[in-house]
């Protein structure tokens, strides 16, 4: 009986942070740096990570799980808006490699993540905010 209440107890703490043992990875501090560091260098001039504010582009607080084109207040393009994405660290790798391949129409204008390594490192952070 006490296993069982632990079970549905640890179950019940886990739906209300919004993650599952399967979906959640664990932070990985050398990937978080590096990043962190390609975040600065890369996303910062047009995307905010401290706060819920706009810039160029949307913000990415929180940005795991968030359907794509849904941020209030932004201009996404139609293509964004309809892409039926819902930002996870698969599917954030694949636009990362290829923004305009995996988004025809996006006003996303980067050049494509195409080292595997940065781009898997600006993912974890991305999704470990």
């Amino acid at each position: 009986m006490a296993r069982v209440a632990l079970v549905l107890m640890t179950a019940l703490l886990l739906s209300a942070c919004g993650k599952s043992d399967e979906a959640q990875t664990p932070e990985d501090p050398a990937l978080m740096a590096q990043g962190a560091q390609t975040f600065r260098l890369i996303c910062s001039t047009c995307h905010n990570l401290t706060d819920p504010s706009n810039g160029t582009g949307p913000y990415l607080v929180h940005l795991k799980g968030r359907k794509a084109g849904s941020v209030a207040g932004f201009a996404y393009t139609d293509a964004m808006r309809n892409a039926g994405v819902v930002w996870d660290e698969a599917t954030l790798g694949s636009f990362l490699a290829d923004p305009s391949a995996f988004i025809p129409g996006t006003a996303m204008v980067i050049e494509p993540l195409s080292d595997p390594q940065t781009r898997k490192a600006l993912v974890h952070y991305l999704t470990h905010q």
